[in-house]
């Protein structure tokens, strides 16, 4: 037994019972898998699942003017309201007064949205973030059925690499299944639609069924993301069930 297997033994990196109902929260055993790591290439007892290159940080362009202009529009529209509502007020009386003092309240939540758009794009061209480069590696753990998401970091202008960091950890349960989310192309959203390979609960809150991301792949790319969603069963130990259209925002653990 060498000194991996020692420490592995050690922090007690065993299996846990699992319903298919609850999920176990993870008390630490992410953190101490992530200590196996081993010349920042291997795990012990851990398989990697995917591996990408993620750019952040820097002067979002496009995204930035998207929001300034969003904002800007939508702060307009509330703004004209605001003071038509405001100048109705002179001739008003008892009913319409109540009705315009709602209406005005009513515009709070939307003037708050338009400002903090407005704000987060200037912010950004103004004071962007730090450039950094981030290699993202999802592991599996099959013994423990855990799996962790982990990124390197490294920052561009101090040229600086940072110790490999855990994003997060999810432990599977016999429910989870791999499913392929389809998103169709759009010409009236403007969007281009894609594949995306995941683990996938359906037993789960509607907002909550999206797990884990593990690939993406082009609209078209039918074949490949089958291909790969197929693999992926095989190496965490979990059916695969095809693809469904299901829209879900985010996954369940934050990997990004």
């Amino acid at each position: 037994m060498d000194e991996f297997e020692d420490l592995e033994a050690e922090l007690n990196l065993t299996p846990d019972s699992s319903n298919g109902i609850n999920r176990p929260i993870d008390k630490g055993e992410g953190e101490k898998l992530l200590k196996l790591l081993k010349d920042d290439e291997t795990i012990p007892g851990a398989e990697l699942l995917n591996k990408q290159n993620i750019d952040r940080g820097g002067r979002q362009w496009m995204e930035s003017i998207v929001h300034i202009l969003f904002g800007s529009v939508m702060l307009g529209i509330i703004l004209f309201f605001v003071a038509s509502m405001i100048s109705m007020l002179g001739n008003a009386t008892g009913i319409s007064i109540c009705f315009s003092v709602g209406a005005l309240l009513f515009t709070i939540p939307f003037l708050w949205f338009g400002s903090l758009s407005v704000f987060g794009g200037a912010i950004n061209l103004i004071s962007p973030e730090k450039v950094e480069k981030v290699l993202s590696r999802i592991w599996v753990h099959r013994k423990k059925n855990l799996v962790i998401v982990v990124h390197d970091v490294y920052d561009v202008e101090s040229e600086v690499f940072y110790k490999p960091e855990l994003i997060s950890s999810v432990h599977l349960i016999r429910s989870d299944c791999v499913r392929i989310l389809t998103e169709r192309p759009s010409d009236n959203m403007g969007t281009k639609g894609g594949r995306k390979v995941c683990i996938w609960n359906q037993n789960e809150s509607k907002l909550k069924r999206l797990i884990l991301e593990l690939k993406l792949f082009e609209y078209d790319e039918n074949g490949e993301a089958e291909q790969a969603a197929r693999k992926y069963s095989k190496k965490l130990g979990i059916p695969y069930e095809g693809e469904t259209s299901k829209s879900t925002l985010y996954s369940l653990v934050p990997q990004y």
